[in-house]
């Protein structure tokens, strides 16, 4: 690993405290780590990676406030973190195997998680239980089909082909994935919170707390192995690995596999000071609205430094307004940015002669029960009483 130990501490630090930060904003992980992206082509893949894990870390972990409580689950979740040592290797081994068939279908499978969690979380008042369920299902399934049809724009590499460009010369060779992710996650967000709606609910931590932090902790694991995202955090991962060109799988086994364990462990360390210091400091002083000029500023600037084009801050916009439209409208935003990065090795892999194997029937015969199983519980009367 071609990172010295200061940089990584450094890298960790800055992350954990950056994704401390915007929970205490209350603004989500993505948003922090959609900022970082421009900065990847400076930074060595290493420490990109460290600081969106710790980001990433930052922005989720949560703990009670009770001192004993807390001390439990800190002690539980560095356990699970060290866990990774033995289980990071054996996944990158398996990823290492899979051929393009089966990365379609377990690509496939991944899509539809995510719209079943999509669709089971979004609220859309008015409507009985039934309605609002299809209705919650066909919006994520439209969500998904848009970012599969995102990474299609510009020329095809196969035959040459122009697809969707409308004639515009500056999408030839498509639309950048920093560019997407800083207007959907990033600028849509701003917007959305100037705008009164945007702020999310004060961190509530139940007494499930350490389950929530383990599944945050296991969100990560399928992206920064087989590269397939199931989250929003976990997609810009995948689209760091797919900017420094280096296969998630590869790069896993090149690096000693106490590394993601210890930025993990050393994350919640750093969460236990700052804690402690920010019951001392000014809360309101994170809380203010000041920071959203500086934060969309610095999008702008990373969309404009990517290619140098104005072409690049006009698709920004394009992409800010369309993701506070959805917001607005209750139109998930997750699946899209998930299949929109991994897109185009999903077409890659769809183009691969189709062959039957146990693993590819195993994962399209999980996605129908996961859809069935959705089904199901939208067709299930209502005990409620509702509408009819």
């Amino acid at each position: 690993m071609n990172i010295s130990i200061f940089t990584a501490l450094a890298a960790v630090a800055a992350g954990t405290i950056l994704g401390f930060a915007l929970r205490v904003m209350k603004l989500s992980a993505s948003f922090g780590m959609s900022l970082l992206l421009p900065l990847c082509f400076v930074l060595k893949p290493e420490t990109a990676l460290f600081m969106l894990m710790a980001i990433y870390c930052g922005a989720h972990i949560k703990y009670p406030s009770n001192v004993r409580k807390y001390m439990t689950d800190f002690c539980i979740l560095t356990a699970f973190a060290l866990s990774f040592i033995f289980i990071i290797p054996i996944l990158a081994k398996i990823a290492l195997k899979i051929d393009r068939v089966q990365f379609l279908a377990l690509s496939v499978f991944c899509i539809t998680l995510a719209i079943y969690f999509q669709a089971s979380s979004i609220q859309l008042p008015g409507w009985n239980n039934k309605r609002a369920r299809l209705l919650s299902l066909f919006l994520s399934i439209m969500s998904a089909m848009t970012g599969l049809m995102i990474p299609t724009i510009g020329i095809d590499v196969g035959t040459g082909a122009q697809r969707y460009s409308m004639g515009i010369t500056e999408l030839f060779g498509g639309i950048d994935f920093i560019i997407l992710v800083l207007g959907l996650c990033c600028l849509a967000e701003i917007l959305h919170a100037v705008s009164g709606r945007g702020r999310q609910k004060g961190d509530c931590v139940t007494s499930s707390v350490k389950l929530l932090n383990i599944c945050k902790l296991s969100e990560i694991l399928p992206a920064v192995t087989f590269g397939i995202p199931c989250t929003q955090a976990s997609a810009i991962i995948v689209g760091t690995f797919a900017l420094y060109g280096i296969p998630q799988a590869e790069f896993m086994s090149g690096i000693s596999v106490f590394a993601l364990p210890a930025v993990i462990a050393l994350s919640i360390i750093i969460q236990v000071m700052i804690k402690i210091v920010h019951e001392k400091i000014n809360k309101e002083l994170l809380s203010s609205v000041a920071f959203y000029p500086i934060f969309a500023a610095a999008a702008f600037v990373g969309a404009y430094s990517i290619n140098y084009r104005l072409f690049d801050m006009f698709l920004l916009t394009f992409f800010g307004l369309m993701g506070f439209l959805m917001k607005r409208l209750n139109f998930p935003v997750m699946p899209l940015i998930v299949c929109a990065a991994f897109g185009s090795r999903m077409e890659w892999a769809y183009r691969a002669p189709f062959a039957w194997s146990l693993p590819v029937a195993l994962f399209y015969l999980l996605s129908v029960i996961v859809l069935a199983v959705y089904i199901k519980k939208t067709l299930k009367p209502d005990s409620s009483g509702g509408a009819r």
